[in-house]
């Protein structure tokens, strides 16, 4: 494990990194989407259901 970022709805269903370096969309328990910046561990956006 190189990071935990808090903020996200657990149990995280699925993670699919983007093609923008250093992103990835995280799908949580209750079908909305983050948007993590993993390279400095902090959550950009949330998509609502």
């Amino acid at each position: 494990m190189l990071r935990v970022i808090t903020g996200l709805n657990e149990p995280r269903q699925a993670i699919s990194y983007s093609a923008t370096p250093g992103q990835a969309y995280v799908l949580n328990a209750d079908l909305s989407v983050a948007i993590i910046d993993y390279a400095n561990g902090q959550i950009v956006a949330n998509i609502p259901e």
